[in-house]
């Protein structure tokens, strides 16, 4: 148990630490794995102007590409995503300004990998 919420804090560490653009490009990545281009076409910026930032997701094993698409490298956190816009209609893009939100989030990324260790 303890072994998960250590992960569960690392997603959330991650995550707050991520700009508003890579948290961006990981949300829209939670469906289904895309092309440079068509990241930069679901998010209205060109292919050049994300560069930098799918780079530094990868440097921090946030997202991989595989066969020219990329894609988010856990399928917890992935989970954890969808599982957050499914209940509330948003993701929680800089939602982490307060200790109370980041012990609530810990709780739901706790039972995702609960969940999926199951």
């Amino acid at each position: 148990m303890h072994y998960i919420l250590n992960i569960a804090i690392h997603f959330i560490n991650a995550w707050d630490k991520l700009t508003f653009q890579e948290q961006r490009i990981v949300t829209t990545l939670v469906y289904e794995p895309l092309k440079r281009i068509d990241i930069a076409r679901r998010l209205d910026l060109t292919s050049g102007a994300i560069a930098g930032s799918l780079n530094s997701l990868q440097d921090k094993v946030l997202i991989e590409l595989d066969e020219c698409k990329y894609n988010i490298s856990d399928s917890v956190l992935r989970m954890w995503l969808r599982n957050e816009y499914e209940k509330k209609g948003v993701y929680p893009i800089e939602v982490f300004n307060n200790l109370a939100s980041r012990w609530h989030i810990l709780i739901k990324i706790e039972k995702c990998y609960l969940y999926y260790l199951a």
